[in-house]
């Protein structure tokens, strides 16, 4: 027997045709904080990353920071700290990363002041890529003072 409200008419398929027409606005509306976290989860990936790589390259000694064949080793151990903590986002473009000394590159032949390291990549949409084709930018800069002796 079918429910029946007081006025003789069937309700019973109202609330399943309700249900029908907003849940595709649901999950629209549930993907955006979702790719908003998605986003947010890169770039404090990509900021300790570079955090770190600063670190290291700002306590490494002297005599290897200014020595020119030794400055390009640590440039690269620091470059691959990077990347392997940022080998896991797996981003649809590899990441850039540049490592500078007092804003130039870092090839042993001065005492550095400064040394920073910049990462760019991009955070692509993974909900729905053929529909929105969102693609954001992710640049991170972190630079600490050498400390060095």
């Amino acid at each position: 027997m079918k429910l029946m409200d007081r006025r003789g008419s069937r309700t019973g398929g109202v609330a399943a045709v309700e249900f029908a027409l907003l849940i595709p606005l649901v999950v629209v509306l549930m993907t955006f904080p979702l790719y908003i976290g998605w986003y947010q989860y890169h770039v404090i990936t990509a900021q300790t990353a570079a955090h770190n790589a600063v670190r290291y390259l700002s306590k490494i000694p002297l005599s290897e920071m200014t020595h020119p064949s030794r400055a390009p080793v640590v440039v690269a151990v620091a470059q691959q700290m990077a990347s392997a903590m940022l080998a896991d986002l797996r981003p649809y473009a590899p990441p850039s990363i540049t490592i500078s000394c007092n804003n130039f590159n870092c090839s042993g032949n001065a005492r550095p002041t400064t040394v920073s390291v910049n990462i760019q990549m991009t955070v692509d949409d993974i909900f729905f890529p053929s529909i929105t084709q969102m693609s954001y930018p992710i640049l991170v800069t972190a630079q600490l003072p050498y400390l060095g002796r």
